[in-house]
């Protein structure tokens, strides 16, 4: 579910009884620039669908690149969360 926007097109996420959260905004009391939210909210969501497992994020996954380090969030989500 989402809760608010809290950066443009960036929106945070509620989770629900089956899900865990897996990504979470840098908190805005050690973000290097200020942020329009309060705390780290999550932005990813782990949660089973039937015998299966999904995950969602609230943010295009280009800003995960910042670090140089999005190839190694999909390496994660593939290898660990899908085990492929």
């Amino acid at each position: 579910m989402v809760d608010k926007l809290i950066a443009n097109p960036v929106n945070a996420l509620i989770p629900g009884p089956q899900s865990d959260i897996v990504y979470r905004m840098e908190p805005d009391s050690t973000a290097s620039i200020d942020v329009p939210y309060k705390g780290s909210p999550p932005v990813g969501l782990r949660y089973t669908v039937g015998g299966g497992k999904s995950i969602y994020f609230a943010l295009p996954l280009h800003y995960c690149n910042r670090a140089g380090n999005l190839e190694d969030l999909f390496r994660y989500v593939l290898f660990t969360e899908f085990g492929l």
